[in-house]
């Protein structure tokens, strides 16, 4: 919903129906640069270098625009496609969490365990 809703954020800013300010346009910036890189991102810093803004103007200014951090937003996307990979592949999460761009299975768990309020392995068994 996050990648929808960003998108038709994006289709009213080029339909001229609504302007950007230049914090919108930066994060709308960051937010794409994070869905297409999600996997490899090792800092928000990249990010923000990325968007050419320093990384706390970028911090506060997604928190205020979208309500919550770019830490989230990033954790959100990965989890995003580790429940596609949990769904349609049999990949342990040893293979799975680095795909999804974490370092190791336990952090993996931990982060999709609080985002989704379920263990990896018991969404996978109910999501096949």
């Amino acid at each position: 919903t996050g990648v929808l809703l960003a998108l038709i954020r994006l289709a009213c800013t080029h339909d001229g129906q609504t302007k950007a300010s230049p914090a919108e346009q930066r994060v709308l910036q960051a937010e794409q640069y994070v869905r297409e890189h999600f996997p490899t991102i090792a800092s928000m810093r990249e990010v923000a270098d990325h968007v050419g803004i320093s990384p706390d103007f970028l911090r506060h200014t997604f928190k205020k625009l979208r309500g919550k951090s770019l830490v989230r937003y990033l954790n959100e996307v990965r989890i995003d496609r580790a429940k596609t990979l949990l769904g349609h592949s049999k990949l342990s999460l040893k293979q799975l969490a680095p795909l999804c761009g974490f370092n190791d299975e336990y952090y993996f768990a931990t982060v999709f365990r609080n985002l989704t309020g379920t263990v990896p392995g018991l969404y996978r068994k109910n999501h096949k």
